[in-house]
């Protein structure tokens, strides 16, 4: 009887130990820089959806700036003004690039 109870208690322990370490390396693993190679394919993925813009995840925010050739300011404050849609927000800036050009300098 004996020997069962320090079996099953050190079973407990040992799973109390394998949670932890799980629950350290999912805590830690956003923060792990990636490698070269795989910032490139992070940076070549296209967005699931192109009719709605998403800046939620950085592969999508750096789709959308490179698309659009404006900064992640610019892009957040026309999704304000004119809502996420892509079509909605291309017509925006090329609105707003035409009245700059037309500004005098």
């Amino acid at each position: 009887m004996t020997l069962n109870l320090v079996l099953a208690t050190g079973v407990a322990y040992a799973a109390v130990v394998v949670v932890i370490i799980f629950c350290i390396w999912r805590v830690a693993a956003p923060h792990r820089k990636l490698t070269p190679r795989g910032q490139a394919r992070e940076a070549v993925r296209e967005p699931s959806d192109k009719n709605v813009v998403y800046l939620t995840r950085d592969s999508d925010r750096a789709w959308w700036t490179d698309k659009f050739g404006v900064s992640t300011d610019v892009l957040r404050a026309a999704m304000r003004q004119v809502g996420p849609m892509s079509k909605d927000i291309e017509r925006h800036l090329a609105i707003q690039g035409r009245d700059r050009e037309a500004l005098p300098a």
